[in-house]
């Protein structure tokens, strides 16, 4: 992994570097973002639904004990 840099006067910007792109790699980019954000919101839900489940079992536990 490359150490980052301090931003240059020369520095280009993302909106320059996103109109450089032609639209096949702009559908790309915004797929590739998409699916990103889905996994993200995939998991968090999937370990909010865990803990719930978690925290179900062991207070139907704690009320009737075997």
């Amino acid at each position: 992994m490359s150490v980052p840099t301090a931003p240059s006067d020369d520095s280009v910007t993302l909106t320059q570097i996103w109109a450089a792109l032609n639209a096949d790699l702009q559908g790309s980019v915004i797929r590739l973002l998409a699916q990103l954000a889905f996994n993200l919101l995939t998991a968090q839900t999937e370990s909010s639904i865990n803990k719930e489940t978690v925290y179900a079992i062991s207070s139907d536990q704690s009320q009737n004990p075997a």
